[in-house]
């Protein structure tokens, strides 16, 4: 009970003004362990970062997952489309398949055809929806 308290903590500091209390909990879950019992911590603390403009900690924290899943795929590439840097977006996910070896869901095409809208890249914003076409048939 008392760990869906600091999840439901963390999501209502994804606003800017936020930030600190943010950052405050993150520092108080690791220093009492409880991470250790949040298996979706680390995707809720990268959606709040990103929502918060701190890239750079939701990165951080990105590199620092052993086992990456689609919903902390999903998670960075929200958070670099909302950093305005669609470009990376895309770098990461052929990453995202070579080195994960993870097959993308409709979480990770929404992103990708966000971050193809925001750099006018119609033609791979095409090849990505034929390709999810074929994934979800």
């Amino acid at each position: 009970m008392y760990k869906d308290i600091y999840m439901y903590r963390i999501k209502q500091c994804s606003k800017p003004r936020l930030s600190i209390q943010g950052k405050s909990l993150h520092a108080y879950v690791i220093k009492t362990g409880l991470d250790q019992h949040l298996p979706l911590y680390p995707n809720t603390l990268i959606d709040m970062y990103g929502k918060c403009g701190h890239l750079k900690d939701a990165v951080q924290l990105f590199d620092e997952i052993p086992d990456r899943d689609l919903a902390s795929s999903a998670s960075i590439f929200t958070a670099h489309n909302q950093a305005n840097f669609s470009s990376q977006t895309l770098f990461l996910f052929s990453h995202m398949l070579s080195r994960d070896g993870l097959q993308p869901d409709h979480f990770i095409f929404a992103s990708l055809v966000k971050a193809c809208a925001c750099l006018s890249a119609l033609k791979l914003g095409l090849q990505l929806h034929a390709q999810f076409e074929r994934v979800i048939r």
